[in-house]
Formats: structure tokens, sequence, C-alpha cells
């Protein structure tokens, strides 16, 4: 069995969201040196970088929330974002290339066949049909000769349907993780301002 991974996924639905993802990285990475920076002023005692420590993570949280808007509202268009993707790089198969093992890979372990069917492949508008115009792709059958490269009974039903729907689960833990992120962040400003608060004091206490 082919082993299935992420960028397979990727490769298949034709994702053009590497910059969203490549933008949610930094501020992952952003929020690692604030951390640090918070960790910093708490042993330092220090009220002005507890302060923009809690006024940045606020902005942050604020940013998370946005991007958990935009998400849900992308989510009711990844139906046809998904299929549209498919169909794209299922006309480009040719059981050489990247995309072309990503959908090996995916056709075995979902058991399918083509976006909807796998008369997607008998599409005049794929480079498979133009070569290979009356069979399959080996990874569309589940008996086929020892090392062929094509069989002709292919599973019945489309990839469409599985992948939607992982892609689906993903993307609701995804949210998940986001949404309980955010909580642990909107502890730690509260966190950041107690403890500012009590610095505050103890200066005050000390000044008498």
């Amino acid at each position: 069995t082919q082993h299935t991974t992420t960028n397979d996924f990727i490769l298949v639905v034709e994702s053009r969201n590497t910059i969203f993802g490549a933008g949610l990285i930094s501020v992952g990475i952003f929020q690692q040196v604030i951390a640090i920076a918070g960790c910093y002023g708490a042993f330092r005692r220090h009220r002005g970088i507890l302060l923009g420590f809690a006024i940045t993570l606020t902005l942050c949280c604020l940013l998370k929330f946005a991007v958990a808007i935009m998400a849900h509202l992308f989510r009711s268009q990844l139906d046809h974002t998904v299929q549209r993707g498919m169909h794209n790089t299922l006309s480009k198969f040719n059981n050489k290339d990247t995309i072309s093992q990503a959908w090996n890979s995916l056709q075995m372990k979902y058991q399918c066949c083509g976006v909807m069917a796998a008369s997607d492949y008998m599409s005049t508008e794929t480079l498979w049909h133009k070569t290979n115009p009356t069979v399959f792709p080996s990874s569309c059958c589940l008996l086929k000769k020892v090392n062929a490269t094509t069989c002709s009974k292919p599973y019945k039903k489309g990839c469409y349907e599985g992948i939607l729907g992982d892609l689906k689960h993903s993307w609701m833990i995804a949210i998940f993780g986001a949404a309980a992120f955010v909580i642990i962040q909107k502890m730690a400003i509260i966190s950041s301002c107690l403890y500012q608060w009590q610095i505050k004091k103890t200066i005050q206490y000390r000044s008498l």
C-alpha cells in the first residue's frame, strides 16, 4: 500500500493557499518571539515590556478571530474549490510526475477512481485519454496484474467525496485548535495585566 501524505492532498486539490498558510506560520513565529519577550519582562519585573506583551497578544487574538471568520466563510466554498482543483490536476495525469503519484496514492487509499467517477479519465481533455483511451491507471483497480500500469475494471466511485470529507474534518480540527490557542492567549494577557498591577502596587508600597 502506498503511503499518503499531506502533500498528496495539496497536489491533487491544486491548493492555492500557500500565501495564506505562510502568513499563519509567520504569525506563529512572531508570537513565539513575543512569548520570549513576555518571559523576560516577567523575570525582570519590567512593566513596559509586560504592557507591550499584553497589547501585542491582544492584537494577535483579534487577528486570529478575523482569520477564523474568513476560514468559516471560505469553508462554504470548499466543495467547489476542491472539485475544480481535482479536475484541473486530473487533466494533467500521465502516471509519471508528482501529481500523478499523488493521485495514485489517494486512489489506492480511498479505493476510488477519478474525481466524480472513473469516466473522468476518459474525457478528451485529459492527457491520459490521449495515450490510454480504453484503460485506466492501475491505482484505479482492486484486481490488476502484477507490475501492471493500467487496468480495465476500475472502482465505481470517484475520489471527491472521500477527499472532501477528510479535508473538512481537518479544517474543523484546525479551527477548534486555533480557538483553544486564543483562549490560552487571553489567559496570558490577564496574567500579564495582573502581574503589572502587582508590580505597580509593590512600587507604591516601597515609595511610602
